[in-house]
């Protein structure tokens, strides 16, 4: 059954990437402070993307028509819970990175490490830090720490749409 589960979850993923570019390729975005982003970019630091969990689905939609998603780590909680998204970021050319904190530590930290050697190579890394269980828009420590290892600037996100259908979850998806 499980093996069913994630077929189903990877079908999910590509349905989600089918729905959002149709939404993204007639949607209108507009953009406030890009030019901190050029700042940032000017340090030569990888930067991470720091951005509320209810946002990262949002973000690869922006990333994958504005931005160069193979450029990308997007950390994601490394349990089956992350296997939709994970599939959605497959699919636009971006590389997930899991990272499961509460399972096999010397398997976190070696994940951990390897976040940190692509960054320090010219990758840049998408991070939520109030996930993956919440709760929602209170930031975890662990964005301060991949930050002072990785020797990144940390580049902070807000997405909002002036309509939109909410999740009933823990971080309004």
């Amino acid at each position: 059954m499980s093996k069913l589960r994630s077929w189903l979850r990877k079908r999910e993923g590509d349905a989600l990437f089918g729905y959002s570019r149709l939404v993204n390729r007639s949607a209108h975005w507009h953009f406030h402070g890009w030019d901190n982003l050029a700042e940032a970019q000017k340090s030569k630091r990888p930067l991470i993307w720091s951005l509320w969990h209810q946002q990262v689905w949002t973000f690869i939609m922006m990333g994958d028509r504005f931005l160069h998603a193979p450029n990308f780590n997007i950390i994601i909680v490394g349990d089956k819970r992350s296997e939709i998204i994970a599939r959605l970021a497959h699919d636009v050319g971006a590389r997930t990175r899991p990272v499961d904190m509460s399972g096999n530590p010397m398997a976190s930290g070696r994940a951990v490490l390897d976040i940190i050697k692509s960054m320090r190579n010219g990758m840049d890394t998408i991070l939520a830090p109030d996930g993956p269980d919440g709760p929602a828009v209170e930031a975890k420590l662990g964005i301060a720490f991949l930050a002072k290892k990785a020797k990144a600037a940390v580049l902070p996100v807000g997405i909002w749409a002036k309509e939109s259908f909410q999740l009933n979850r823990w971080d309004r998806y």
